[in-house]
């Protein structure tokens, strides 16, 4: 049987008191169950068994007047410090206490607002030692800390009594009534006398000498400028680690806000762990005091949204942040009643979904007023009009108010030709109950709303009412939407930019400029509205790229036939689009002899050094002349022996490949007096090979001859034959694979410089134009006054009796003088 502990008395009490005091200091982790028990139950008086804290002098220290605010500084310090002592040092802290420090910035805020009166443990004067008897020395410096308890004291305040570490010391007389307290280095006493490092065990006796080891010697005292390097550089470190805290935060999402916050509120060195385990909790505080505070203003729940932007804006400040989340609710309640929404309930029910968004909660209450509209809008259409019901008034009264008819008679009108439209044997000539009451609210005549209701396409002889026909600017033609959008889809995809004309008439002629602007203005608008958008943004290429061709500098590339404007000044172009460089001039390929030589010696060097170039012939010549458009300078390489009239792929343009003369279709002449008008025709030069083919090889030779021009009647040195024999001059030949490039092949002449008797006379013609020589010269009388006619319409009046060879004379020079050759050609300018 356990026996019974006796009670413990005053001395025994003070003395297990004591003993406890030390352990918790050596070890505040450790626990004393037992101890702190028994001093529980110490039948003793409270005023012994508890320490009494100075209350007088506390308030002494910090009351100012009669100010009840006073009071409360001095009431939260002492809550605060039995707080944070009982979690703080209790070895199982609870969970949202394990991250925080006695130094955390609330702590330091909230402690070191009040002054109190420190008094050291000191050893009890004796009663016999008089006032004075014994000398003025400090207390012996500790070897740590006051603060800390772990690094060494090295600053000692004199007016506070306390040797601190410099961290302690700077963070501890940061508060105003401390900061102006002069601060010594451990040893050193006021008047600088060092105080030797003695203790007594007794007062009044004899001093005795410290046992242990000898103190150091007091340090030298800092300068000025080593403590404020010193500071310095604790500001650095500590901005660095609030720098590397923040970018730690914004990598997960975190805004420096709340790593502020987190800082200020709780002292934590991991404000990340802190946000994660304990803002929760203390955002749980704020949503309670904020809900409860705010249920007598009605402002309804707050939400963690709000309170957590609360919080963040008030840095930590739990009080502060009740106000602002109260104060915000309270806005958003008076903005919302200035909306309209003025009633409490929807109000706040909207707020609490949205997590306290006003634009969120402002969508949902107008979606609440907009519900009995989303209903009505699926609810069933009225039933439709009966045009056979047998009470006539009555659906003339329906007509008229329903479909907003101006008058009664409109509605008669109105029902007579929906019933004479349903009559109609062909459905799809009806025209729809809008467009009958479209047509009516138009006009009163019911002729003219016939006329409406009835108009035909004129493409397909569709009939619909006029308000759904398209029609363009430039004709009168309408055309139902079908033709219409079919007609220009087919003409973008397939066709030229010019080609977009009336598919029943062919207006307008964009031959014009000032035209062709007008209508691609108006027709752009309408082609947006009925063309799918690839169609419709092929057509805005195609008209963009129309444009830039008339700009002066556009080139078209000779190998890709792609088409940029080159704005340098050099010779050699460069392809945007294949890479591949060409001449500007000559359009030839460009190769490094060409620089610094003009086209014509480049061509020459050609001639004399490419042995690919002489095995070719004069095939080659015939190839590197090609023709070019007269209007928008599109490169084409010719394919030889086929018509002379083309067109031009890009433009449109009809000219004649041999003197780039313009081709003219029906009444587009701008001669008036052209017999053939009615016909597509041109109007060519006498040397042009349009006349010129028709001679036969040796007269061009003797025009040639004539003026001293070199020829060539033989193939040159070094031409390799065509495979398979024949001329070599390349040739576009329709195959069964679509057209392909090949030889000519066909038989050679002697005497023809190895090619076929057309491409002989396609070269002997070239060099004719090339030094514009007039074959005037070798026409016989009848083939003059032929070509006179032809150009000058009536022959001069010839005197009679004028001899043949006179007439012929002046005649020939009449026609060289009127109708010269030379710039006044197309061809010559190109």
């Amino acid at each position: 049987m356990a026996q019974a502990v006796p009670p413990l008395g005053e001395p025994q009490f003070l003395q297990l008191r004591e003993e406890l005091v030390q352990a918790l200091a050596r070890s505040p982790v450790d626990l004393h169950p037992e101890t702190v028990q028994r001093l529980v139950e110490a039948p003793l008086p409270p005023h012994i068994k508890y320490r009494e804290i100075d209350a007088q002098g506390i308030l002494c220290a910090n009351m100012q007047g009669q100010s009840p605010a006073c009071l409360r500084t001095v009431s939260t310090a002492l809550n605060i410090l039995e707080k944070y002592g009982r979690n703080l040092l209790n070895p199982l802290k609870p969970r949202y206490w394990r991250g925080v420090k006695f130094n955390n910035p609330v702590f330091r805020s909230t402690v070191d607002a009040i002054q109190v009166t420190l008094i050291p443990d000191s050893v009890s004067v004796h009663d016999t030692v008089p006032p004075g008897a014994l000398p003025q020395m400090g207390p012996p410096p500790p070897a740590t800390c006051l603060l800390c308890g772990l690094e060494p004291a090295s600053l000692r305040c004199p007016e506070c009594n306390q040797s601190l570490c410099p961290e302690c010391d700077r963070l501890f007389h940061k508060h105003p009534a401390r900061a102006q307290h002069q601060r010594l280095s451990v040893g050193e006493t006021g008047s600088g006398a060092g105080v030797p490092a003695q203790r007594t065990s007794q007062l009044g006796g004899p001093p005795q000498e410290e046992k242990g080891p000898r103190r150091p010697g007091k340090p030298h005292p800092l300068s000025p400028e080593e403590v404020e390097r010193r500071r310095q550089e604790k500001l650095r470190e500590d901005g660095m680690k609030l720098v590397a805290m923040i970018r730690e935060a914004e990598l997960v999402g975190v805004p420096p806000e709340e790593v502020g916050a987190a800082l200020r509120y709780s002292g934590t060195e991991l404000p990340l762990p802190w946000l994660r385990s304990e803002l929760p909790a203390v955002l749980d505080a704020v949503v309670e005091q904020a809900t409860e505070r705010g249920a007598g203003a009605e402002l309804g729940a707050i939400t963690q949204q709000e309170a957590r932007a609360a919080w963040t804006q008030s840095q930590g400040d739990l009080d502060e942040a009740v106000s602002r989340c109260l104060s915000t609710r309270r806005s958003k309640v008076r903005e919302l009643a200035a909306l309209g929404f003025a009633e409490r309930g929807p109000v706040l029910q909207a707020l609490y979904q949205n997590g306290g968004d006003l634009w969120g909660a402002l969508t949902e209450l107008q979606r609440l007023q907009l519900e009995p509209f989303h209903r009505r809008m699926w609810e069933p259409a009225e039933p439709e009009i009966d045009f056979h019901a047998p009470d006539r008034q009555a659906l003339l009264r329906r007509l008229l108010a329903s479909l907003a008819l101006p008058s009664w008679g409109r509605a008669e009108l109105v029902l007579s030709l929906v019933r004479e439209q349903e009559a109609v044997e062909n459905r799809g000539r009806r025209a729809a109950l809008a467009d009958i009451v479209d047509a009516v609210r138009a006009s009163p005549d019911r002729d003219f709303i016939k006329r409406l209701l009835n108009w035909e396409c004129a493409v397909c002889g569709w009939v619909l009412p006029r308000n759904q026909m398209q029609s363009l600017t430039s004709c009168e033609c309408t055309i139902c939407p079908e033709c219409f959008a079919q007609h220009f889809t087919i003409a973008v995809k397939e066709k030229h930019i010019t080609d977009l004309v009336c598919p029943a008439c062919d207006a307008p002629d964009l031959s014009d400029e000032a035209e062709l602007l007008g209508y691609f203005s108006t027709l752009d608008i309408q082609l947006r509205e009925c063309l799918d958008p690839e169609t419709y943004e092929l057509f805005s290429k195609k008209l963009t790229e129309r444009e830039l061709m008339r700009d002066p500098k556009f080139q078209w590339c000779t190998h890709c036939s792609f088409g940029f404007i080159y704005e340098s000044e050099q010779a050699a172009a460069q392809c945007p689009q294949c890479n591949q460089s060409f001449c500007v001039h000559c359009k030839r390929a460009w190769e490094p002899q060409h620089q610094g030589l003009s086209c014509q010696e480049f061509q020459e060097w050609k001639r004399t050094n490419d042995p690919q170039y002489q095995a070719q012939g004069l095939a080659v010549y015939l190839q590197e002349n090609g023709i070019a458009c007269p209007k928008c300078k599109f490169p084409y390489a010719l394919a030889r022996g086929g018509c002379m009239h083309f067109q031009c792929s890009q433009c449109r343009h009809h000219f004649c490949s041999g003197c780039y003369g313009a081709f003219y279709t029906k009444n587009k002449c701008p001669v008036p007096s052209c017999p053939v008008r009615q016909s597509l025709h041109g109007h060519h030069p006498r040397d042009c090979l349009f006349y010129l083919r028709d001679w036969d090889v040796g007269r061009l030779q003797h025009l040639l001859q004539d003026n001293g021009v070199v020829f060539n009647t033989e193939p040159p040195t070094g031409t390799r034959p065509a495979p398979g024999g024949g001329c070599r001059v390349m040739e576009q030949k329709e195959t069964l694979a679509g057209l392909r490039d090949e030889a000519c092949g066909k038989e050679t002449s002697p005497g023809y410089a190895g090619l076929c008797q057309a491409h002989y006379k396609e070269y002997l013609v070239s060099l004719i134009n090339a030094r514009a020589l007039d074959p005037a010269r070798l026409y016989s009388l009848p083939e003059l006054e032929t070509v006179y006619q032809r150009h000058q319409g009536a022959l001069p009046p010839r005197p009679p009796g004028e001899p043949e060879d006179t007439y012929r004379g002046r005649l020939l020079q009449k026609l060289m003088d009127e109708v010269p050759l030379g710039p006044k050609i197309l061809r010559q300018r190109q």
